[in-house]
């Protein structure tokens, strides 16, 4: 990753993120060659109701359910927050993502935040990021520079309009090449990190793949079919780089979405189907193939899982997820909430469901177990509605990044990226001509 060069970082105190080094873990024994690569695949908008894992028609996603068949499916699967960046940082970090309608994340610091690329890194490994979305949004090079990535790769590095599908959106088969190429370019183990986009609205699927649908839920699920097809196509190739198989495949929603409301996509709502995903990992010769695992899991869970798969001893580390392959109390509790301010809040225990309304000041419960489809709320008394408020503000709160509002700073990243902060947020440009005279 190139340096920060000779401006200061917008300065940035937090509600105690640990940054580089900090996290109490012992990597495992062996020579760095022996150790597994790790990739992951994040799966942009897709619901585990809607797959073939679910309650989907099983050629929606035949590949992905091929996957949970040679691996481990972690059926009760459920985010944090229902934001893409919000995602990134649960998974990657094990902690709980800012609660509110901003990426601060990405705001450009000397020091790396402590996560998984940065926790393989000090054991050998390299770590990157490609995804066809446009790196320009919510500043996705300044967040996987505070995360410790040195490879990010993002659409405008195709430079190729033809590929482009939506404001989001474009032909993800397009980043196989470059992605391949980067775990070719070294020896060393890797961790990679692929990020889907097709399936996030208007669910625009390229002409060579299918004549594209009228309606906008056909459109999502023809999605879902040209993103399991993705899947397959990435996974082969993957494969054909390591005919050993010392490969870690795992495949995860960032969130779900809904098309209960007049809106459509109504994922802003914590129904199920926004906050149930599906997440599956494989890893032949070593995970034991066709099991599904029914407690409570978290996105929070997937750093510590990786970790304590790979052998290390993440007993000191202080995650908030926990190793996923160690059994959960049924009653586990899973926070939520939504990105924008204002948004309802709760939490799930079992098949009991919490959700707190802030603009009408109400809180509900579901029976999940008797109304799957969360058709009947039923309004919490005044005394337990002020407690379980109490409780939710406490878990909000204790997600916010304090930060200095004066602060301004510019950097070049990644050999190619000009991002700038104000103390508040950040934002990047695409330079390519810098390329040349940059390295990598």
């Amino acid at each position: 990753t190139a340096g920060l060069g000779e401006d200061e970082p917008a300065k940035i105190a937090t509600r105690n993120i640990q940054r580089a080094g900090e996290r109490h873990v012992v990597a495992p024994a062996g020579a760095t060659p022996e150790l597994p690569n790790v990739v992951l695949v994040l799966l942009e908008s897709v619901s585990y109701c809607m797959t073939s894992l679910g309650d989907g028609e099983p050629d929606t996603t035949p590949f992905l359910a091929q996957l949970a068949e040679e691996g481990v499916e972690f059926r009760l699967t459920r985010v944090p927050v229902s934001h893409t960046t919000k995602a990134y940082w649960a998974a990657l970090t094990s902690t709980t993502p800012v609660i509110e309608a901003d990426y601060v994340e990405a705001i450009p610091v000397n020091e790396p935040y402590e996560g998984l690329a940065t926790l393989l890194g000090r054991a050998g490994y390299r770590s990157g990021f490609f995804m066809m979305s446009k790196g320009s949004f919510e500043c996705a090079p300044g967040f996987f520079h505070n995360l410790g990535f040195d490879r990010v790769w993002f659409r405008e590095d195709l430079d190729d309009p033809s590929a482009n599908l939506g404001y989001l959106s474009g032909d993800d088969f397009r980043l196989i090449e470059p992605a391949a190429e980067w775990v070719e370019g070294s020896e060393k183990p890797y961790f990679l990190m692929v990020m889907t986009s097709v399936s996030h609205d208007p669910f625009n699927v390229p002409k060579w793949f299918d004549e594209p649908r009228d309606k906008l839920y056909d459109k999502y699920l023809q999605s879902l079919s040209y993103t399991d097809c993705f899947l397959k196509e990435l996974s082969g190739k993957l494969k054909e780089l390591d005919p050993d198989g010392n490969t870690i495949f795992c495949v995860m929603g960032d969130h779900g979405t809904s098309f209960r409301s007049q809106s459509n996509v109504a994922r802003w709502y914590p129904y199920e189907e926004v906050l149930r995903v599906p997440w599956v990992l494989c890893w032949p010769g070593h995970v034991e193939a066709g099991v599904d695992i029914d407690w409570p899991c978290s996105q929070l869970d997937f750093t510590p899982t990786i970790l304590k798969l790979i052998g290390y001893d993440i007993s000191g580390a202080g995650f908030e997820g926990k190793d996923a392959f160690t059994p959960s109390a049924a009653d586990r509790r899973l926070y939520f909430s939504s990105w924008y301010s204002n948004s309802p809040i709760g939490y799930v225990e079992g098949d009991r469901k919490v959700v707190y309304w802030p603009y009408i000041d109400k809180v509900f419960e579901y029976d999940l177990a008797r109304d799957h489809r969360e058709r009947n709320a039923v309004e919490t008394s005044a005394h337990e509605a002020m407690l379980i408020k109490e409780d939710l503000l406490r878990w909000q709160g204790r997600s916010r990044i304090e930060i200095d509002p004066d602060r301004r700073a510019q950097h070049f990243l990644y050999s190619r990226w000009q991002v700038f902060s104000d103390g508040r947020s950040a934002w990047a440009n695409y330079v390519p001509d810098r390329r040349a005279n940059n390295s990598q």
